[in-house]
C-alpha cells in the first residue's frame, strides 16, 4: 500500500544533517509496515527491536545510553553489525523504553551517520509522565495518520482520477459530469470506510468476494477490532477511575454529533460530568491521537492561535471510518445519501476535520452568537478564511455570507457535492477534493 511517508523516508534518508527520526501517531495507522516496508526495499540490514514485544530489549539501554554503547548491546544482541550505509535500527514502541527514547539524542550528537527511526502509538501519553526526557531538537518528528482520500484512491488503483481530480483543483475547472459522479462514488465510500490501513486491507481482501454483504461485514469487523484495541488502551494505560472517565468520555462522541450545535458538552459524557473531572479524559485522547479537537475563535484574525478560547471546542475522530462505526453505519449496507442529515453532515465535517489536520496543527471555527456557524477557519497564505461543509445538494450557505459581510476575507471554501467553480469569494470544492485544499 503506497503512502505518503514513502517519499517523506526518502527525502528524510537522504539528507547530510538528517537526524533521528521519530514517528508518532494513533495506534494501527501503518507506522511499522511503512517502516519495514522501507527498510526491505532500501537496506541490506535491518535491526528491529520492539519494546512491546520483548521487554529484555530495554536492558540494552542500561547504565550507558550513549551512542557507542547502545550500538555495541545491539549489535551483541542481535549478532550484527550496524554498518552506516546499509543498516537501517528501527525502535518500535519506543513510550516503553524511556532510556531507548532518550539515546535519541546521543545518537544526533555522536552517531549521525546511523539510520535509526524510532516509532510509538501511545507516545503522546507517554511523554505526559514526568521521568520521561525528550530529546527536544534531536529528533525529526513525523505525525502517522490514517490514509487521506488521495492515498485511499492510489490503493484502489485510481491514480488517473486522483490527477484528474489534482489538475481540477489547481484551475477550478468541473470535472465532466460522469467523471465528477464516479469521483463522488470513491469519495462517499471513503467517508464511511475512513482510512485506517486494516480496514482498507479488508475491503480490498474482500472485494474479490461477489457477496457485497458479507465483504461489508468483514470491514465492519475491522473496525470492531480497532475500537476495541483503543478501549483496551484507555483501560491498559490509565488508573482505574481514570479509565473509566476516558471510556465515557469516548463512548459520548455519537451524542456530541446528534445535536445541532456541535459544541462538546460535558453534560453529554454522564449526569454530573464536568470540566474539572473530564478534561483531562478528553486530553488523553487528544494525545493518544484518536481525536482532535477544534476551538472556537473569539475573533477570526491572525494570528489564528491568539484568538481562540481554550474552553469551547469541538471534537472529531481521527478517522470519519471509526465514528461511521460508532453511529451504528456498516457500509454497503447504507449509502451515505441515505443517512439522514444529521448522521450525514456529522460524518462529512469530520472527514473534513481529518482531512485538514494533515497540515494545520491546530483546528478552528467560528461562531457568533449561536446565530451563525463557520465549520473550519483557516489560514492559507497569510489569509483567514473561511470553510463551510455541507453533505448534500442543498448548499445554501447563510452562515457563510454572513461572515463574508462582516468579516471581508479575500474569498471563502464551500465545500459540498457541487462541482469545482467560483461565484463570487466564495469557492466551491466538491468533498473528494479537500485533500487537495490540506496539501
Amino acid at each position: 500500500m503506497e503512502r505518503k511517508i514513502d517519499t517523506f523516508l526518502m527525502q528524510w534518508v537522504e539528507r547530510k544533517d538528517r537526524l533521528p527520526l521519530l514517528i508518532y501517531g494513533a495506534r494501527q495507522t501503518g507506522k511499522t509496515y511503512a517502516v519495514k516496508q522501507f527498510a526491505q526495499k532500501h537496506f541490506k540490514t535491518f535491526i528491529y527491536l520492539n519494546f512491546e514485544e520483548n521487554n529484555e530489549l530495554s536492558d540494552l539501554f542500561g547504565a550507558k545510553i550513549d551512542a557507542a554503547s547502545v550500538i555495541r548491546n545491539i549489535e551483541l544482541y542481535f549478532s550484527k553489525r550496524i554498518d552506516p550505509d546499509n543498516t537501517l535500527v528501527f525502535f518500535d514502541e519506543i513510550q516503553l523504553c524511556e532510556r531507548a527514547l532518550t539515546s535519541l539524542k546521543y545518537f544526533a550528537e555522536e552517531a549521525p551517520e546511523i539510520t535509526i527511526i524510532a516509532s510509538g502509538s501511545l507516545l503522546g501519553i507517554m511523554l505526559k509522565r514526568d521521568k520521561f526526557s525528550f530529546p527536544v531538537g534531536k529528533v525529526t518528528l513525523y505525525h502517522m495518520r490514517p490514509l487521506d482520500f488521495e492515498e485511499f484512491m492510489w490503493a484502489m488503483d485510481q491514480k488517473l482520477l486522483i490527477d484528474a481530480i489534482s489538475h481540477a483543483y489547481q484551475h477550478l475547472e468541473p470535472l465532466p459530469d460522469p467523471i465528477h459522479a464516479k469521483a463522488l462514488e470513491w469519495s462517499d465510500l471513503f467517508l464511511l470506510l475512513g482510512g485506517m490501513p486494516a480496514v482498507i486491507n479488508a475491503y480490498l481482501d474482500g472485494s474479490q468476494n461477489k457477496k457485497s454483504d458479507e465483504r461489508f461485514r468483514y470491514v465492519d469487523e475491522k473496525k470492531s477490532d480497532l475500537i476495541n484495541a483503543y478501549l483496551a488502551d484507555m483501560a491498559k494505560y490509565t488508573k482505574a477511575a481514570e479509565a473509566s472517565r476516558v471510556i465515557s468520555t469516548f463512548n459520548s462522541i455519537p451524542a456530541q454529533f446528534a445535536k445541532e450545535n456541535h459544541k462538546f458538552q460535558y453534560k453529554l459524557i454522564q449526569k454530573g460530568a464536568s470540566a474539572n473531572l473530564f478534561s483531562t479524559s478528553l486530553e488523553w485522547l487528544e494525545n493518544a491521537g484518536v481525536i482532535i479537537r477544534c476551538y472556537r475563535l473569539d475573533q477570526p484574525a491572525l494570528p489564528l492561535s491568539g484568538n481562540y478560547d481554550l474552553s469551547a471546542f469541538k471534537v472529531y475522530m481521527h478517522d470519519s471510518g471509526l465514528l461511521a462505526k460508532t453511529l451504528g453505519v456498516i457500509p454497503g449496507e447504507i449509502l451515505l445519501s441515505q443517512l439522514d442529515s444529521s448522521n450525514r453532515g456529522a460524518v462529512a465535517e469530520n472527514y473534513v476535520a481529518a482531512a485538514l489536520s494533515f497540515n494545520f496543527e491546530k483546528l478552528y471555527y467560528w461562531e457568533n452568537k449561536s446565530q451563525a456557524e463557520i465549520d473550519f477557519v483557516i489560514q492559507k497564505h497569510n489569509h483567514v478564511i473561511p470553510v463551510e461543509v455541507k453533505s448534500g445538494e442543498n448548499t445554501k450557505a447563510k452562515s457563510l455570507h454572513s461572515y463574508i459581510n462582516r468579516f471581508s476575507p479575500e474569498y471563502a471554501i464551500r465545500i459540498s457535492r457541487r462541482h469545482f467553480g467560483k461565484t463570487d469569494k466564495i469557492i466551491s470544492i466538491p468533498l473528494y477534493a479537500v485533500y487537495c485544499l490540506a496539501n
